[in-house]
């Protein structure tokens, strides 16, 4: 019986980078993201002064100005854009911390996923991780096995 076929160190020193470069990548998308939900908060401070000053304005006059609703759909469009973006920061840098720890391989490539939606960088960043976590030395990676002696095809 031949024993089983031992992966290459270099391809195992390879695999490590490659995760450790995702993970970098992961939290400075993760990082940008948050800083988005900067752009919903505008959103809402923008709705908040149109809500507030189309009241007024239709107080004091009798038409022709918009409805003071109409700083409503700003508000509702800025707290969506911010919630979303905190949720994609928070579950990016989860990821690069996930990646770097060898832990949650599903959790990743769902994130991975959502991240592709977000162009250009965004998209690259998920193709490259589906790329790398479908290495089957990586696979093993994430199952908890040394690569050294376990046997692949």
């Amino acid at each position: 019986m031949n024993p089983p076929p031992m992966v290459p160190s270099r391809q195992i020193m390879q695999d490590a980078e490659h995760m450790k470069m995702l993970s970098i990548f992961y939290y400075v998308f993760g990082g940008l993201s948050c800083f988005g939900s900067l752009f919903g908060a505008f959103y809402i401070v923008m709705g908040t002064v149109f809500s507030r000053i189309l009241a007024k304005s239709a107080a004091s006059s009798s038409g022709g100005t918009p409805p003071a609703e109409m700083g409503w759909i700003f508000i509702a469009i800025g707290i969506f854009i911010t919630i979303a973006c905190i949720i994609m920061g928070v579950g990016s840098i989860l990821t690069g911390r996930w990646i770097s720890a060898r832990k949650n391989k599903t959790f990743c490539l769902i994130v991975a996923g959502i991240s592709c939606l977000s162009v250009p960088f965004g998209t690259v960043l998920g193709v490259f991780t589906f790329l790398i976590l479908s290495r089957p030395t990586v696979v093993v990676l994430f199952e908890g096995q040394s690569p050294l002696t376990t046997p692949h095809a």
